[in-house]
């Protein structure tokens, strides 16, 4: 089978942070996806080049020490995996993706943030307006039952 890869350069990527990388396809695509991270360091050693000579250039890493930016390197492969009835060989077809880098905030990624705050918003929701009114309504319920078993 096929193996597409393509190399993305992740620049300016503060040290000590933590971030997700992510790939996203359509499910009409099956494929299987594998991404390596890469510094330039480690690059060289697996390619055998050395930066003699230019030691900013080797090491990608700018500014102080707490808010350094280093450059990464994502080497994103993918092999289709599917099967298909379709005429042609879908191995040599393009996989479609959308690659994501993002930052982690409080250790999650910023979307699942997202995600968390709508949650407690509906729950807030629930819990101050349906649930009182919910209460009420059964309260009526329970009532009108009694007086009812109490009258016969």
């Amino acid at each position: 089978m096929a193996q597409r890869e393509k190399w993305y350069c992740l620049q300016n990527l503060f040290a000590g942070h933590s971030y997700e990388v992510r790939v996203s396809y359509a499910a009409t695509t099956p494929a299987d996806f594998h991404i390596e991270l890469h510094t330039l360091e480690t690059l060289a050693s697996i390619y055998n080049v050395s930066f003699a000579g230019n030691e900013s250039v080797g090491k990608h890493v700018y500014g102080a020490q707490d808010d350094r930016l280093v450059t990464m390197y994502a080497r994103v492969s993918a092999v289709y995996s599917g099967m298909s009835t379709a005429a042609g060989n879908m191995e040599n077809h393009r996989i479609p993706y959308r690659f994501v880098l993002e930052k982690h905030v409080l250790g999650l990624p910023y979307q699942a943030l997202k995600l968390i705050a709508a949650i407690v918003a509906v729950l807030v929701v629930s819990f101050a307006v349906v649930v009182p009114r919910v209460l009420t309504a059964l309260n009526a319920v329970f009532a009108e039952t009694n007086q009812k078993s109490k009258q016969e």
